[in-house]
């Protein structure tokens, strides 16, 4: 077992993919649901600590959405470099590149308040560019990190995850990687989707909720980028 490598499980963006961050005269919102990301991204997704520069920890495997696991919104596995106690129960906050983002302003000097807005709320395009391992994220709602000891890929690891009896959504990610993955990172990652297939766990579907709760008091977006 190694023992200081662990396998999760994350929330990459719900359904609607809601998001906002809070200033003292500023409010930016966004909005990147899961049907705006294309079906490939990077085959090179890193995981970071809290976002900060220099603390990649592992990288992204395998991308899952549709009605394959949760209530429709996107889901990673991943491997680290990090014991499975440490990060179990943080939440995934996602690095994002996408063409919106709206702007909601109010200058408190005036008298009247008033508010501007401009900006666009809803995405077409959206590209997962990382993934920080945060306390608190900025989703409106999120679910918490899932652990394992071990790596999924090695075959001494699996023995010992697969006798936790985890989520079908790891098997399916277990089915999926290639022989090399451990040694090879592949030029994209698929986006998949096993509600096309007829492969979706009924009663993974109706309790992928359970773990659903609000992200408590801050509601800022820690990591946004809009493009052109």
């Amino acid at each position: 077992m190694t023992e200081n490598r662990s396998t999760l499980l994350l929330e990459v963006v719900d359904s609607a993919g809601d998001a906002c961050w809070r200033g003292l005269d500023r409010v930016e919102l966004q909005s990147t649901p899961a049907h705006t990301f294309d079906e490939w991204q990077s085959g090179d997704i890193p995981v970071n600590v809290a976002h900060q520069p220099g603390t990649r920890i592992g990288v992204v495997d395998y991308l899952e959405s549709g009605v394959g696991h949760g209530d429709g919104g996107i889901y990673a596995v991943a491997v680290v470099d990090v014991a499975a106690e440490l990060v179990h129960g943080l939440f995934a906050s996602p690095e994002i590149t996408c063409d919106a983002l709206h702007v909601q302003e109010r200058h408190s000097y005036r008298l009247d308040r008033r508010r501007e807005s401009f900006g666009t709320l809803t995405a077409t395009r959206s590209t997962l560019d990382g993934v920080g391992l945060v306390a608190r994220t900025a989703g409106v709602t999120s679910t918490r990190v899932q652990a394992w000891r071990g790596d999924y890929r090695d075959p001494i690891d699996w023995g010992a995850i697969v006798s936790r009896r985890p989520p079908e959504i790891l098997l399916r990610a277990k089915a999926a990687a290639r022989y090399d993955l451990r040694t090879s990172r592949p030029h994209k990652l698929r986006i998949h989707r096993p509600a096309d297939h007829g492969v979706v766990d009924e009663l993974e579907v109706r309790s992928g909720r359970v773990e659903l709760r609000t992200t408590g008091w801050y509601p800022g977006v820690l990591a946004v980028r809009a493009s052109a």
